[in-house]
């Protein structure tokens, strides 16, 4: 009964939250960058970060991890002040984003124990560069995350999935968490995805920093100490928004742009166009559309990744196959996009 009632003030707040965010005309997606408003026209509160703060919060509370909840806070705060248009160099949240993200895995006592390749293993033995890297991998998972935040409903949808399969493998009873504080985090995403969808609220930046951070954070900590799992499998997981990151990174250096600036034509938004000029549908069916293939892809991927998480064989193989997928459909994608303006 008092769960009820929590998640009941959770939604409540929610909602008079975004009623007063849109009266005051704070923390819209209409005064942010122009990548936030690609599918959506109205004006939507971008609270979703505070929306799963207060419930991650709530679970980290009962595991008395109060320097992981700091560190969730810290990065929160970070994309909060982005949404707010007070930090709008993309080099300085990425500076910000990397001291913290360095400072507390060195706290946390972060680690990678096996890569499973034995040079890079002895490099990593050494603790500056085992630092460099996780560093490298939460930043690259973070603003991956953002990235692919262009459709209502896909980061959310995409961790949704990512966490059932962590619920099935018991990833999260290995990490101490108990039934109900899976349920919270199942629930809290069921809900922000009906609230996506009913345009109560959008993630914003501070939402998939956070979502990005957390997961990371929790799926480092289990192969840290359950290094029988094939590394590869955690890569696998985070595949989609990681390679979407690197993917972007390396055509806007093709193209001679800057790397950290954001832009409309990662593949979710080529497809989203692709959908909507070929078969001239309404940009909220598009979206459903392009936010459903993409979910069925990464689902699939994902699943026949976790039928076998000890081989690394298999893994490195689904891996191979999702980006060749992902690279063929874009290049068809963009050609399309680049021919329909001409």
């Amino acid at each position: 009964m008092i769960e009820l009632i929590i998640f009941s003030l959770f939604n409540l707040t929610a909602i008079l939250m975004s009623n007063y965010c849109i009266k005051k005309k704070i923390l819209l997606n209409q005064s942010g960058e122009k990548h936030q408003q690609f599918v959506e026209k109205s004006q939507v509160p971008l609270i979703g970060g505070i929306y799963f703060l207060i419930s991650f919060i709530y679970i980290l509370d009962s595991l008395n991890n109060y320097f992981l909840i700091l560190f969730a806070g810290s990065i929160f705060l970070v994309g909060l002040y982005s949404d707010l248009n007070l930090i709008r160099s993309p080099k300085k949240r990425f500076f910000i984003q990397c001291m913290i993200v360095l400072f507390f895995i060195y706290f946390l006592g972060l680690k990678i124990i096996s890569t499973r390749v034995e040079f890079l293993d002895k490099i990593l033995d050494f603790k500056i560069f085992n630092l460099l890297f996780i560093l490298f991998c939460l930043t690259v998972l973070i603003n991956g995350t953002n990235f692919i935040d262009g459709l209502n409903g896909l980061v959310i949808g995409y961790y949704l999935i990512l966490t059932l399969i962590m619920l099935r493998l018991n990833f999260f009873e290995n990490l101490n968490f108990s039934i109900f504080q899976v349920s919270i985090i199942i629930n809290t995403f069921f809900i922000m995805f009906f609230m996506n969808l009913k345009k109560i609220l959008f993630l914003g930046d501070s939402g998939s920093y956070l979502i990005g951070l957390i997961f990371g954070i929790l799926l480092i900590s289990h192969q840290q100490n359950f290094n029988t799992v094939s590394p590869y499998f955690v890569v696998l997981l985070f595949w989609y928004p990681c390679f979407e990151n690197l993917f972007s990174i390396i055509r806007k250096f093709n193209f001679k742009r800057s790397p950290i600036m954001p832009d409309n034509e990662h593949l979710h938004q080529v497809l989203f166009f692709y959908i909507k000029k070929k078969f001239s549908l309404s940009d909220l069916i598009s979206n459903n559309i392009s936010t459903i293939i993409v979910l069925l892809f990464t689902f699939l991927t994902l699943h026949l990744g976790s039928l076998d998480i000890y081989s690394t064989k298999l893994q490195l193989s689904l891996i191979l196959i999702f980006s060749i997928v992902y690279f063929i459909s874009y290049i068809k994608l963009i050609s399309f996009k680049k021919n329909f303006l001409k």
